[in-house]
């Protein structure tokens, strides 16, 4: 037998089919590590944008009436680079439920219970002057080229508003 020196054909479709997969197999999750980094290097712009939104409203906060529960205002940002990102700012009322729904007790067995009653006339008078002073604003910002969307809640106080302070029963 002669002495043979070097690879077979053979030997060498399969050492590059076992190179070709891993050269796929890197070049795949470098692929989607930086689809990722796109998208959160967009979502991170996206939250700085609603938060400038909100800070803002934190600082000259609208004047809340009921003409203002339920409104929308949608606009584009007139931001230097930002031109194509669009913000929606709407503002709803804060809603509590009712006494007998916190407690489960009925409406029967709330008036047989004298304590009953005074808890309830003070959880009504705290829930009507929360409902005046809280309102939630939800801020949605939409980049207007890839339509990627995010969005913002929080409170804000109606400093203006009216409390009642009598809570005699």
């Amino acid at each position: 037998m002669k002495n043979q020196n070097g690879f077979t054909l053979v030997e060498v479709m399969i050492a590059m089919t076992i190179f070709a997969v891993f050269v796929s197999a890197i070049i795949m999750s470098q692929s989607a590590n930086i689809n990722n980094s796109i998208r959160m290097a967009e979502d991170i712009k996206l939250h700085n944008l609603a938060e400038f939104k909100m800070n803002e409203l934190f600082i000259d906060p609208p004047k809340f009436t009921n003409a203002t529960e339920n409104q929308s205002e949608s606009k584009n940002f007139e931001i230097e680079g930002f031109e194509i990102y669009k913000y929606t700012i709407e503002y709803k009322k804060i809603e509590f439920p009712d006494f007998s729904q916190i407690t489960g007790e009925s409406e029967e067995e709330q008036r047989e219970q004298k304590d009953s009653r005074v808890k309830k006339a003070i959880y009504e008078k705290l829930k009507k002057n929360m409902e005046k002073m809280l309102w939630q604003v939800k801020i949605i910002i939409l980049n207007t080229q890839t339509g990627q969307e995010y969005e913002m809640n929080s409170w804000i106080t109606n400093e203006k508003a009216k409390l009642d302070t009598n809570f005699t029963i």
